[in-house]
């Protein structure tokens, strides 16, 4: 039953991205990234930028890492731009869907005074369980890595914004830089965090894990949907309902979380309704909010 449940999640996914292609017009920004590979049973990390020209998007991989963030140092430094941090879905680093999410990103974000800043992770195996468990040792291998520069970007610039933006298993991705073993102080980090369709236990506040990353911000804001059918299948293959469906259900929790719920919202595009998971991508209220709160 769970290979039936990883199929049907997976070509839902896949074909939801594929539509994303054919639906908007495009501007000229360049957006850094940085991407945890899978190479031969191990992780490297790499860096680069995209150059997006109307509705094409071109990868300038960084000759090293060092460089690449003496640069984005330097353009952080200079500019007046507040910063999107953005962790993106499962399969969300194949090209096609990378360059369409850069597209939107560029769209709605760049053009609303925000530099946008990928951290792009790859997911190695097809099937929804392996690519899960498998974020777990490959943010091991890059967790401090990322928290030097997040926290380097925040020392450097106090009173800019640093915001971040999670969809779907990206939120799993970014929980899991505030597991034990890193170096790096995690307090303070970030502005706002946004959780969209958060496939993460409805539960994961409550954890230490959870604690650690409410300490990181001053506000979050849960984005859920209860007819997301992926995040349903989600539930029933780790047994424990995700947070993305019913949003949080603890009158006791900070304050500072929003709970806004997406199960009402108009998808722009007919194939979004197929999976209701794609909704910050079709549903305008979405994006809506994350800009105004800039």
């Amino acid at each position: 039953m769970i290979l039936v449940y990883n199929k049907l999640m997976t070509q839902r996914l896949l074909l939801s991205a594929a539509l994303i292609f054919f639906s908007y017009s495009g501007f000229a920004t360049t957006q850094p990234y940085l991407w945890i590979q899978h190479q031969h049973g191990s992780y490297v990390l790499e860096s680069g930028n995209l150059d997006i020209q109307n509705k094409k998007v071109r990868h300038s991989p960084s000759e090293s890492i060092s460089r690449w963030k003496q640069d984005l140092m330097t353009q952080w430094n200079q500019d007046t731009q507040d910063l999107m941090i953005v962790f993106h879905c499962l399969y969300g680093s194949q090209s096609t869907f990378f360059k369409n999410q850069a597209r939107f990103f560029d769209e709605h974000l760049s053009q609303q005074g925000y530099q946008v800043l990928y951290i792009k992770w790859e997911a190695p195996a097809l099937g929804y369980a392996k690519n899960y468990n498998q974020t777990a040792p490959m943010m091991d291998f890059a967790r401090d890595s990322i928290l030097s520069l997040f926290r380097e970007l925040r020392t450097s610039q106090p009173d800019k914004k640093i915001n971040v933006f999670c969809h779907s298993m990206g939120n799993r991705v970014f929980s899991l830089l505030f597991e034990g073993g890193s170096s790096h102080q995690t307090q303070n980090l970030f502005d706002h965090i946004y959780l969209v369709a958060p496939d993460l236990p409805e539960n994961i506040l409550n954890t230490q894990r959870g604690q650690s990353i409410l300490e990181s911000c001053s506000d979050m804001t849960i984005f859920y949907h209860n007819k997301d059918r992926l995040l349903k299948t989600s539930g029933k293959i780790h047994g424990i309902e995700r947070l993305g469906l019913n949003g949080l259900n603890d009158p006791s929790m900070n304050s500072s979380i929003r709970n806004l719920e997406a199960t009402g919202c108009k998808h722009r595009v007919w194939w979004a309704s197929l999976s209701n998971h794609l909704y910050y991508f079709s549903c305008d209220e979405v994006m809506a909010v994350v800009t105004s709160d800039g």
